[in-house]
């Protein structure tokens, strides 16, 4: 390196001079600079330097007052010069939502609608008592009229074509409404021809003549028969066997008391069947008579 230095001795120089040009003329255009600048702060008005905040004004007495901010004062007390800078970012975000969603359902009907509601609904609905669909549909009411119950017992005779007279009694229990009667009796008769012991149980519907001051009270027509019975003989006559019936009537009962009525005539006619020929000492299976009756019913 010392070699090359030493051996190009003109370059240097002609580098060192352009370097003292270059000096000078710096040296001027600052000079020209401040001359202007000077001349235009006394003015009172301020030289800014263009692109940045930095201001400088010179009062009457020669104070220069250099703001950073823009701004330039000048006072006798001298140059001052104040550099400030405010810079403020916020960014502020406020994100909020309330969502609230309720509802009642009542299958019920009624809708109330107008009260308070806090984000949501209240509904109230509802029904009292039995409320059928509209457009059909029935609700049971059941039976609204008299009804009574009746234990009956009476003194029977019976008289067939071909089996004879027959005597005995009867005890029943009857359940009475304003239309209709159902009664349950068992019979036992003995006699005729055969000397036979008659055991049946008749079933009958009455259908009441004039019960509109009582239901124990007024006249009937009896409808029934005897599903099953018994007949209960001499070997001789044909023995035991199994008999039912059929039979049709009247009878008419008179109140005697709130707890008593007196039968004062049941008439029926009757139609009766056996398992065997031995209704009668005639060898018959069937037997046509009148049975005639009278009792109290409780």
């Amino acid at each position: 390196m010392s070699g090359i230095h030493s051996g190009r001795p003109w370059l240097w120089a002609r580098c060192g001079e352009h370097l003292v040009r270059l000096g000078l003329g710096a040296l001027a255009a600052l000079g020209l600079f401040l001359s202007a600048g000077v001349a235009s702060a006394q003015s009172g008005k301020p030289i800014c330097v263009p692109g940045t905040p930095l201001c400088a004004v010179v009062d009457a007495n020669g104070a220069v007052r250099v703001d950073a901010s823009g701004r330039a004062q000048a006072t006798p007390n001298g140059a001052s010069a104040t550099a400030q800078g405010n810079a403020n970012a916020g960014a502020n975000a406020n994100a909020g939502g309330n969502a609230n969603a309720g509802g009642n359902a009542n299958a019920g009907g009624n809708a109330n609608g107008g009260g308070n509601a806090n984000g949501g609904g209240n509904a109230n609905g509802g029904a009292n008592g039995y409320q059928p669909p509209d457009g059909g549909g029935s609700s049971y009411r059941g039976y609204d009229g008299r009804f009574g119950v009746g234990v009956s017992g009476c003194p029977i005779v019976r008289l067939g074509i071909w089996s004879g007279f027959k005597g005995g009694g009867c005890a029943g229990v009857s359940f009475r409404f304003d239309a209709l009667t159902f009664e349950m009796e068992t019979q036992l008769l003995y006699g005729g021809t055969t000397h036979a012991f008659d055991w049946t149980f008749p079933l009958s519907f009455l259908i009441p003549l004039g019960n509109e001051d009582s239901l124990f009270e007024g006249g009937y027509l009896r409808f029934g028969g005897s599903p099953v019975g018994a007949t209960f003989g001499r070997k001789r006559y044909g023995g035991s066997f199994v008999r039912f019936g059929l039979f049709a009537g009247a009878g008419y009962e008179l109140r005697i008391s709130d707890a008593l009525s007196w039968r004062v005539v049941d008439a029926r006619l009757s139609f009766d069947m056996g398992t065997r020929h031995a209704m009668d000492t005639s060898g018959h299976w069937l037997d046509l008579g009148l049975q005639l009756g009278t009792g109290l019913v409780l």
